[in-house]
Parts: structure tokens; sequence; C-alpha cells
């Protein structure tokens, strides 16, 4: 007699985790806003329980923060933290490229393609946040491609609370469209190519060009 397999379907909790690390990646939910059980329960219409269950696996992931008497608040973190970040992003992504250019597949090289064609179709529709979506899946499709679970699970908390603290600074600012989609279209030709040197500098330049642009506008918010 074949023996059943048990199926373990995500449970509330998942799903509200989910849905709150979502909203903390596309600033749904700014850096520094406190995040209230009560009002999220009756947003998503759930009890209590699962919603301070998803807020302790977000603290422990190191995106929100407890601060006594006060409550839990996404974690705002500090321009040094911010840069610290940039430099193990950097670090990862390198090593990342290095290893996709040793490894690409077939597959690998139609997902590639694919992106690149999405990318340049959303840039010449002027949809920049359908190509701020696209970035975030080339990044995870490069991390991925590291086959380091460490760096996988590392790099996923890094990019939201990057995305969400950058998302905020730049509120209001114009953003270097036209530079971020070359980079990320070079990087893709440079994978394609398998040149793990032209990778490093593609994606040094552009992590450099936005640790720039975020650190000029954290410093002119700090004099205003």
């Amino acid at each position: 007699m074949e023996k059943r397999q048990t199926i373990f379907t995500e449970t509330i909790k998942d799903q509200i985790y989910q849905i709150l690390k979502e909203e903390i990646m596309n600033c749904t939910i700014k850096s520094g806003e406190k995040l209230v059980e009560q009002a999220i329960a009756d947003r998503l219409r759930v009890s209590r329980s699962p919603v301070r269950e998803a807020i302790k696996q977000l603290t422990g992931d190191g995106l929100v923060e407890n601060i006594p008497n006060r409550g839990a608040f996404v974690k705002k973190p500090t321009e040094k933290e911010m840069e610290d970040m940039y430099s193990v992003r950097l670090m990862f992504e390198v090593y990342a490229a290095k290893r996709a250019c040793r490894v690409l597949s077939k597959a690998d090289e139609r997902q590639l393609r694919r992106l690149e064609k999405s990318i340049q179709k959303a840039y010449q529709g002027g949809d920049i946040k359908g190509y701020h979506t696209l970035e975030r899946e080339l990044s995870n499709v490069l991390i991925a491609l590291s086959g380091n679970h460490i760096i996988i699970s590392t790099y996923g908390n890094l990019y939201t609370m990057m995305s969400n603290f950058g998302g905020m600074v730049l509120e209001g600012s114009s953003c270097l469209f036209q530079e971020t989609v070359g980079d990320r279209l070079a990087l893709i030709q440079a994978l394609l190519d398998r040149d793990a040197a032209a990778a490093e500098v593609v994606i040094t330049q552009h992590l450099d060009r936005a640790w720039d642009m975020i650190h000029g506008i954290i410093q002119r918010k700090q004099k205003e």
C-alpha cells in the first residue's frame, strides 16, 4: 500500500508575515512606522494572535524592532547601517555573479533574456513601478545562482530593508531611471557572456551610484 504524504499548507500567520513583509518592501508601511496589532488584524480580518506571531517573525528577521513601552516599529537603520548594507550587498552580488558565470544553464539564459525584454519594455513605457518589480526579480535570480543558502536567506531581508528605507528617503526625488536600467541590462549581458569581470564592474557601478544618491539625500534631510 502506497504511503500517503502529509501536505503542509501555509498558515494564516505565514500569509500575514508575507503580506507585511511585502508592504515593508514597497513602502506601504514605512521605515520607523509603528505596527499596531489590532489595526492590522482589523484590516486583514483576522485575530490578533497570528498578527502578533508574524510581527515576532519580522522582528527575528531584523526588519522590525520592539521598543520598550512603545511597541513594534519597522526598523529605521542609521546612515552607517545603510552604508554597511550596501557593502554587504555588493559582496553578495559580486560573489553570486562570479558563480553564475560558471554555472549558468540554458534555462537560466532564457530567464535572463525574458527579464531583459521585460525591463526594456518597462523602460520604453516609462513604467518605473513595473521596472522596480523586475529589478527585484533580477536580483533574486542572481542571488539564487550563488547556490549559497545563507547568502540567499540573508539577502532577502537585507534587500527588503534597503528597499523600504531607500524608498522613503527618495520619496519625491527624481530617480536616475535611465542609468539604472542601463546598469541592469549591462549586468544581464555580462552574465550571458559569462564575463565575471564585467559583471563585477557593473554591479559596483550600480550600487555606488545608488548609495551616493541616497547618502546625498540623507545629508540634505539632516540639514533641513
